[in-house]
């Protein structure tokens, strides 16, 4: 009887210290762990006790380590930073990770993660998972996130007030809510297929990239820290303002391969003194007021204008029912001329030779006509 007890007292004390091991099924989980600096296993023998994980408070680092099953890493309940990017994992409970204020897992095969009790991140990076949707709402401290090439067709983030980058290339969102984001500073959004944006409330917003999407206009009028710009590739832009009253800090400009984009309002000064750097289709002029300047009609307006190339006049010729009330000259890098319009004339004999735009006010609309000075 007394052995038989021995025995029974040895299997009890066995099955205890097995309980207080972490399970760790993935061999290539429990090799970098075992492996960690700083150092995890502080015993040294070769196991992961569940006291070593709860005392580890540093950052979590197992980049790259072909790790297929993260199960034991609800364990480490005081970890501050986990790095896991590029492995293979499909699903991760982190609920008991509640400390955790950065969390980089890119570069994965998500397909769908809780982050509800995750309400202390400030950094999020999620990038190249197939997510599809991803919850974000709860995570109020959040200030980067990062969700590029995460087949995403909508992002709520109206909860996200601390966010200060937005990085969202290559996903599939039609449309996004900014209007609770005041503190955003950077939007990186190109490859989507938003139509429009609202930046009336993003007032540090500094850099906008929104690149090969469906926009049709944007207003960068309230944001007046704006200095970099790419909204290259989007086919359907016709109203573009960028008259902020701080236009020369804008180093970075592109709207290329816009080709329906024909005006973009600017600040005084910057017609006929275009930044070199600044990028855009030829053709483009830039105005102090492209609303004026506009070469889309409510209807038809029969105007025509002779001669052309012109010399000395201009003529303008109208129906009966079009009465032209203003007329002004520009040339293609957007700097206007005050036009002497005189009996259904204009006097151009002081302009340099080249071609230019006329843009005629008329009691029916705008019009535009190019003509060639000689």
């Amino acid at each position: 009887m007394k052995h038989l007890m021995s025995i029974l007292f040895a299997i009890y004390l066995t099955s205890l210290v097995n309980a207080q091991i972490v399970n760790i099924p993935d061999a290539n989980f429990k090799t970098a762990l075992l492996n960690h600096n700083p150092i995890i296993d502080t015993n040294s023998d070769g196991e992961i006790q569940v006291s070593e994980a709860n005392d580890f408070s540093s950052s979590l680092n197992i980049i790259g380590q072909s790790i297929s099953n993260p199960t034991g890493i609800e364990a480490f309940t005081n970890i501050v930073s986990l790095s896991a990017d590029n492995n293979n994992i499909s699903n991760i409970d982190l609920s008991n990770n509640i400390q955790i204020t950065f969390l980089d897992i890119q570069g994965n095969e998500l397909t769908n993660l809780d982050l509800s009790n995750n309400i202390n991140l400030e950094v999020l990076s999620l990038a190249n998972n197939p997510l599809g949707a991803v919850d974000i709402s709860n995570l109020t401290n959040l200030e980067l996130f990062f969700c590029e090439s995460c087949e995403l067709q909508d992002l709520d983030i109206t909860n996200n007030a601390s966010l200060k980058e937005l990085y969202l290339n290559f996903n599939m969102i039609a449309t996004i809510d900014l209007q609770q984001n005041n503190l955003l500073e950077k939007l990186i959004i190109g490859y989507n297929n938003l139509s429009s944006i609202d930046l009336s409330q993003n007032l540090n917003i500094t850099r906008v990239f929104a690149n090969e999407n469906s926009l049709e206009e944007i207003d960068f009028s309230e944001n007046v820290n704006i200095s970099s710009i790419d909204l290259r590739e989007n086919p359907q832009l016709t109203i573009l303002n960028i008259q902020n009253g701080n236009n020369p800090l804008i180093s970075t400009f592109r709207t290329t391969s816009c080709p329906n984009l024909t005006c973009i309002q600017v600040d005084p000064g910057i017609p006929g003194n275009v930044p070199p750097s600044w990028e855009f289709d030829p053709g483009v002029t830039f105005s102090e007021d492209c609303m004026f300047l506009g070469t889309e009609d409510m209807t038809p307006i029969e105007i025509s204008i002779y001669p052309n190339p012109a010399i000395t006049k201009l003529n303008i010729n109208t129906t009966a029912s079009i009465d032209v009330d203003n007329v002004i000259i520009s040339n293609l890098q957007g700097q206007t001329y005050p036009a002497d319009f005189q009996n259904s004339c204009v006097d151009v004999s002081n302009l340099s030779t080249g071609l230019y735009f006329i843009i005629m006010k008329t009691n029916q609309g705008t019009t535009t006509h190019k003509f060639l000075k000689q």
